[in-house]
């Protein structure tokens, strides 16, 4: 498009005149009856004395002002633009990580429908409120691996955890120090206190090592830990469906796999790395994450976009509307009567 295009933001206010057409329509048949009922009802001697008071001219200027005013004010409200101006925005925001846990034990279905869709879904919540946050996502059961990230694009985001299940790793198990060792890879490197790792699990830890690698990761680089544990402390079975037949996990011995939610791993994760541990409990859960934890963070410079803003020139109609409208309401149709 040429920089010297006129273009109209919003051209639907031009269905307003419309309305302008029928009013001067209703107007000028309005003025017609009366017209023809003095012609029928008053005698012609006394239709001069009864209109001497009127001045048609005045009327009728007054009324085309007002006419030309509105027609002003909605070519305003279409808001005409002609040429562009070119800015650079520099965005403030958090760079977040999501660990989330897709070990067998997310499917036990002590949450609805089970751990690992429940966590996927509290996810998908918080990027609604998360706005303009780089966001990325790490996979992690026996080993961890970087899904997405960090970007701004939050559709790309959006596709790639749909897709996480507990088939993307192959190794079993639970290593919450690697999902950290792991998400630390995708920061950037800042001295501000603007990242945060979302640790999603159940807490079932296999090795030692979650605690000081936390620790680690805070004193060193920075990054708070909010740990989020998905389950119940009671626990419950593990069902696997595979070729389409659903089962019941069990360990070597045959027994049925009880898995249930560690919070004091989890606790303690989190106390080591400037954050908190909440229990996932569903809206005021994501809550206190935001108010409690990221609102408390600094937001840092995380890009500068280049944009194209398209200048606005709603101004002279605008004025010149206000203008007529004034002047219609300043003439009068009848000369006032002098005082004594």
């Amino acid at each position: 498009m040429n920089d010297d295009t006129l273009i109209l933001a919003n051209p639907g206010w031009f269905i307003a005149c419309l309305l302008l057409m029928l009013v001067i329509v209703v107007r000028y048949m309005s003025q017609a009856r009366s017209t023809k009922l003095i012609d029928h009802m008053v005698a012609s001697r006394l239709k001069d004395q009864l209109l001497a008071a009127l001045h048609p001219l005045r009327r009728e200027l007054k009324f085309w002002l007002f006419i030309v005013g509105l027609l002003g004010i909605i070519i305003a409200l279409a808001r005409p633009q002609k040429g562009f101006q070119d800015t650079n925005t520099t965005r403030k925001g958090l760079d977040v990580v999501f660990a989330l846990d897709t070990s067998r034990s997310m499917l036990a279905e002590d949450i609805q429908p089970n751990r690992l869709d429940r966590a996927k879904f509290a996810v998908l919540d918080l990027m609604e409120i998360l706005e303009g946050d780089r966001i990325g996502l790490v996979a992690f059961a026996g080993d961890a691996f970087v899904q997405c990230p960090l970007t701004t694009d939050y559709n790309a985001f959006r596709r790639i955890l749909e897709e996480a299940d507990t088939t993307l790793l192959p190794t079993g198990g639970t290593n919450i120090a690697g999902a950290i060792k792991e998400s630390l890879k995708s920061f950037m490197k800042s001295e501000s206190d603007n990242r945060a790792l979302v640790l999603i699990t159940d807490g079932e830890e296999l090795d030692a090592e979650a605690v000081p690698m936390a620790r680690k990761a805070y004193d060193t680089q920075g990054v708070r830990i909010f740990t989020m544990g998905f389950g119940t402390p009671e626990g419950t079975q593990i069902q696997i469906t595979q070729d389409g037949r659903s089962s019941t996990l069990v360990d070597p011995d045959g027994k049925a796999v009880v898995s249930k939610l560690q919070e004091g791993l989890l606790e303690n994760v989190a106390d080591a790395a400037g954050g908190f541990y909440s229990r996932f409990e569903g809206t005021p859960t994501l809550r206190k994450l935001i108010t409690d934890g990221f609102s408390m963070m600094t937001r840092q410079d995380i890009d500068t976009r280049e944009q194209r803003r398209a200048i606005d020139h709603f101004q002279w109609p605008l004025g010149i509307g206000l203008v007529f409208l004034l002047a219609s309401l300043a003439i009068h149709e009848t000369p006032r009567r002098k005082q004594d």
